[in-house]
């Protein structure tokens, strides 16, 4: 049987012992100016205000911020590493390695690779291929830098993939599950047109090819068991695995998906819905590139909405891992969020949703070493180091 997530999280080799001083530390309470962190054994022992003194080497962070790793709950970036262009595939154990390295850099220290199973679609997002993919993650994760966990997202109109699905839930080879129904005139796709453009941009589809796709999707969405549903998410909820949603578009839905024990609205599509999820104590997350642009790709509700709304509580990458440091930046000096409150939208609140808070997602004493140590003084802002269980596992000059 495969390891759990919290089993995941606890077996990485560390450094012995360290000191990170001169530091911006952004602590969930408050941040502290010129302040110190001591590690040991992977994990934080100590931080104070000023100077402190203890074993190992001292790295003077120059009042460089130092921040907890991000948490990044959604990422579909392992499709373009594989599959750069319609005809260019790569091996997944090295796209996923390299990809890897990227994360790291990003300052991305807790990774859920997304992995869909969609009605009709070619390329990764079929059947077989999606499942030989978690396989190939599953494979290759324990010689990753990063924290390495799946997000399985399921067309609910797959129902033949069901009995796969269950089986991935039962061996503990899923730590996040999402629902989905890309069905063109709902969601994301209010209309065939958007579904077209969606599919032809991204995945080379042709006008023939989106038709066969909307007929099966449109027939079997009517065929959906919602028991059968019901029945998916009892079995993530007794395996302790969260569950979100995906595309929110109207109250009702979510209303429905709260009651089957969604916890997480991502991506909700009108204002109408993410204040349904606010309201029914799910937490709303958005993506940071819709947040970093000021606009949604698909023109459907941004970042800043619910921003402003007091509604935005996990930001994740979606598709460019990039943009995650340089959105939560975005919120502080925008005057949008404080610098507290915007780091924690992308390291402790989605630990918190994904279920691994107790361990890392803030500069806490007694978690686990997983931190970014960012430059400010660079005309953008800088990652210098980032440490997974205070291990360095990423450092540029």
């Amino acid at each position: 049987m495969k390891p759990t997530a919290s089993a995941i999280v606890h077996e990485r080799i560390a450094d012995p012992c360290f000191l990170i001083t001169n530091s911006l530390l952004v602590t969930p309470e408050r941040v502290i100016d010129r302040g110190s962190l001591q590690v040991v054994n992977g994990r934080i022992v100590a931080i104070q205000e000023g100077r402190m003194a203890g074993e190992g080497p001292v790295i003077d962070a120059d009042g460089a911020m130092l921040i907890p790793g991000l948490v990044d709950i959604h990422s579909d970036a392992n499709e373009k590493a594989i599959n750069p262009r319609p005809r260019a595939h790569f091996p997944v154990s090295l796209a996923l390695q390299e990809l890897d390295k990227v994360m790291a850099g990003c300052g991305v220290t807790s990774i859920y690779h997304c992995v869909a199973f969609s009605n009709g679609q070619k390329g990764l997002r079929a059947t077989q291929a999606a499942h030989s993919l978690i396989q190939a993650i599953w494979k290759c994760r324990e010689h990753l830098l990063c924290r390495t966990f799946i997000h399985l997202r399921y067309d609910i109109t797959l129902m033949e993939a069901l009995p796969l699905i269950l089986h991935l839930i039962d061996e503990d080879m899923v730590q996040l599950f999402s629902y989905m129904d890309h069905t063109p005139g709902q969601g994301q796709f209010a209309t065939y047109e958007a579904f077209r453009d969606y599919l032809g941009r991204h995945h080379q589809y042709t006008e023939e090819e989106v038709r066969a796709v909307v007929k099966k999707r449109i027939a079997d969405r009517a065929a959906v068991n919602e028991e059968d549903l019901e029945k998916l998410g009892r079995r993530c909820r007794e395996k302790g695995i969260p569950l979100a949603s995906h595309d929110d578009d109207t109250p009702e839905k979510v209303r429905r998906l709260h009651a089957m024990g969604v916890a997480i609205s991502e991506f909700p599509v009108s204002l109408s819905a993410a204040r349904e999820a606010n309201r029914m104590g799910m937490r709303v997350a958005m993506g940071a590139p819709n947040l970093l642009m000021g606009k949604s790709t698909n023109a459907n509700l941004t970042a800043e909405e619910t921003v402003r709304e007091g509604l935005l509580d996990i930001v994740c990458s979606d598709y460019a891992p990039m943009t995650m440091l340089h959105a939560a930046m975005k919120l502080y000096r925008s005057e949008l969020m404080t610098l507290t409150q915007a780091i924690a939208r992308f390291t402790l609140k989605p630990a918190e949703a994904a279920g691994i808070a107790d361990d890392t997602g803030s500069l806490t004493v007694g978690k686990s070493a997983d931190m970014v140590l960012v430059d400010l003084e660079a005309p953008v802002p800088r990652i210098r180091k980032t440490f997974v269980a205070g291990r360095q596992v990423y450092g540029a000059l």
